[in-house]
């Protein structure tokens, strides 16, 4: 009996791609006021990558981006003296928009851009 399997260890999951785009991210609630930030998600080399626009001359990356099977993505940035958490999920019900939070406290709303016509 002849039996072959084939498959790929660098294969996006179906959450993954949910992730992949451009978002803009808006801070709310914040003793500072609401901030809005583009951010980048990409698929490159077998894992996904991330960067945050925080000022048009300053972009952060994330690091460790992981998605669970309930629909979470999970990433970190490295801030002086800390690494800051974050974690988002994408609406159920539209999946251009997500909401999450910074390590628990300060939460955002993101919407997919969509590309221009």
């Amino acid at each position: 009996m002849l039996f072959a399997a084939s498959f790929s260890i660098n294969a996006q999951t179906p959450i993954e791609k949910q992730y992949i785009g451009q978002w803009t991210i808006t801070t709310v609630d914040v003793p500072t006021g609401d901030m809005t930030v583009p951010l980048t998600i990409s698929y490159k080399n077998g894992k996904l990558q991330g960067v945050l626009t925080v000022r048009e001359t300053e972009k952060v990356t994330l690091h460790d981006i992981r998605t669970t099977d309930d629909g979470y993505l999970t990433a970190y940035i490295e801030a002086p003296e800390t690494t800051v958490a974050y974690e988002m999920v994408i609406d159920k019900k539209n999946p251009d928009i997500v909401k999450g939070s910074m390590m628990g406290i300060i939460s955002f709303d993101g919407v997919r851009v969509k590309p221009k016509k």
